[in-house]
């Protein structure tokens, strides 16, 4: 992955908890915090599965 790879998908998932909050700071804090989730389970993830999928169910559990 590039960071321009990982830029992309972390504007993805950003816009997709901003679906979830209207608070822009809230978003941007839970985006940052699954990307800091997924590299400590990083071990965890399942290469055959989309990762797009697996950093939005991140997202999703970290803002519930």
């Amino acid at each position: 992955w590039s960071s321009k790879n990982i830029s992309a998908v972390f504007s993805e998932v950003f816009l997709y908890v901003r679906s979830l909050t209207p608070d822009e700071v809230t978003a941007e804090e839970i985006a940052q915090e699954t990307f800091v989730k997924a590299l400590k389970s990083l071990n965890q993830f399942d290469g055959r599965k989309d990762i797009r999928a697996w950093l939005f169910t991140i997202a999703k559990n970290t803002y519930f």
